[in-house]
């Protein structure tokens, strides 16, 4: 199972640090995860964090190679105007189901 978490912000962020831990650990358990995150925030890092265990992606590399990936699931982290718009395209490309947190 492959799931893509679509988050507003970096993963340095309250928000993204739950996507950081929660992606992690679904990792650990076997789960493939990607985050994709705007374009603009990709090469902060997360070091203080800990180290990943998943894909980070901007939504122009979504965007750009859809093909290439197969998407079970969306988790929409939030209900910003950003992650709905990027949710509603992806949802389009993978027809798949989404949920929104």
């Amino acid at each position: 199972m492959r799931v893509l978490f679509i988050n507003h912000n970096h993963l340095d962020t309250n928000s993204g640090i739950h996507i950081f831990n929660l992606a992690n650990h679904l990792t650990r358990l076997g789960v493939e995860c990607s985050v994709c995150i705007p374009n603009l925030y990709v090469n902060d890092t997360t070091k203080e964090i800990g180290a990943v265990l998943f894909d980070v992606l901007s939504f122009d590399e979504v965007r750009r190679n859809p093909e290439n990936r197969k998407v079970d699931i969306i988790h929409a982290w939030t209900p910003r105007e950003v992650v709905r718009s990027m949710t509603a395209e992806l949802v389009g490309v993978y027809k798949c189901p989404y949920v929104v947190h």
